[in-house]
């Protein structure tokens, strides 16, 4: 029998601020499965059509690089400066220093609720580009589908991160040994 160690401030079962919500997920929904499936199909089918292959894995690569660049970037500055009453950002910042004071607590947030307002963002921004844009480049859209995906996945990297290692999946930890995960 494995026992896990009680973190310090053991979270409340009950607390809704970790739980997804349905709009959560219908976020989660239409970044994911429409805005980042879209970019893939159109990347697939042009390279299928144009017999062009490594131009668009090239981009992926970039667009997993860029990704992953900006996310840290990101994350840098918003752990740095600021505080919960700077404008704009002032919920933003205090929701990612909160792993700081209570790392336990991102282990616990549900997938969708993690992950919702980068879906968000992803969605408001791709998505119309991607229906507006008569552009069917695969090169294009294999960099829009890795970047977008990696950005919406990159808070729930990071609470894996927060995870013992003796929780995690095979998969991510093999991942993180690698270097490609944080």
């Amino acid at each position: 029998m494995v026992v896990t160690p009680t973190p310090p401030n053991p979270p409340i079962l009950n607390d809704p601020t970790l739980t997804s919500t349905w709009s959560h997920r219908a976020w989660v929904a239409s970044g994911c499965i429409i805005t980042v499936l879209i970019s893939l199909a159109k990347a697939i089918t042009g390279a299928a059509k144009s017999h062009m292959w490594l131009e668009p894995i090239v981009a992926g690569l970039l667009g997993y690089i860029l990704a992953d660049l900006a996310s840290g970037v990101h994350h840098w500055f918003i752990d740095n400066y600021g505080s919960a009453s700077t404008p704009l950002f002032g919920t933003q910042i205090d929701a990612f220093q909160d792993p700081h004071k209570r790392p336990w607590r991102v282990t616990r947030i549900q997938f969708a609720n993690i992950i919702h307002t980068l879906a968000r963002g992803v969605t408001l921004t791709v998505l119309p580009i991607d229906l507006a844009c008569s552009c069917n480049d695969p090169t294009i859209h294999g960099f829009v589908a890795v970047f977008s995906g990696c950005i919406i996945f990159s808070l729930k990297f990071h609470a894996l991160a927060h995870t013992p290692k003796s929780q995690l999946p095979l998969l991510v930890a093999a991942l993180q040994d690698a270097g490609l995960l944080v």
